[in-house]
């Protein structure tokens, strides 16, 4: 059974600020952008920059390539917390696209028309 780890939580503004209806999925053309949401949550959130953050990629890439345009945006610093010695994901950093958590961050993001990206960054009070 797959859940989203935001669907447990009742008065969640992130669904209203979705605004879930359903989307069709559109193929980018080939040599097009992809409008790239991404949504902090936990202490990434009080990190002071608008929610979402958009980006625009090229169709092809991969968590890796997002995670860099967010270092190329806001600094090294954004991403502390999120990344071992070895640049992969932390035990305690949750990334999510499209509401399917992803563990590797060589998985390509789905080159639809927009793609939805949410980390989790939590601390020893927010994990329970």
């Amino acid at each position: 059974m797959e859940v989203r780890w935001d669907a447990t939580v009742s008065d969640n503004s992130f669904w209203s600020e979705q605004g879930l209806a359903a989307r069709p999925v559109l193929e980018a053309p080939p040599h097009g952008t992809v409008e790239v949401r991404v949504w902090p949550f936990g202490i990434l959130a009080g990190s002071g920059v608008q929610r979402p953050i958009r980006l625009g990629l090229s169709g092809g890439f991969t968590l890796r390539d997002v995670l860099a345009e967010l270092k190329t945006r806001f600094g090294a610093g954004f991403l502390e917390g999120m990344l071992d010695e070895q640049g992969e994901l932390i035990s305690h950093c949750r990334v999510f696209v499209d509401g399917r958590m992803i563990e590797s961050l060589a998985v390509p993001v789905p080159s639809g028309a927009q793609a939805d990206v949410e980390i989790i960054l939590l601390v020893a009070t927010e994990g329970g």
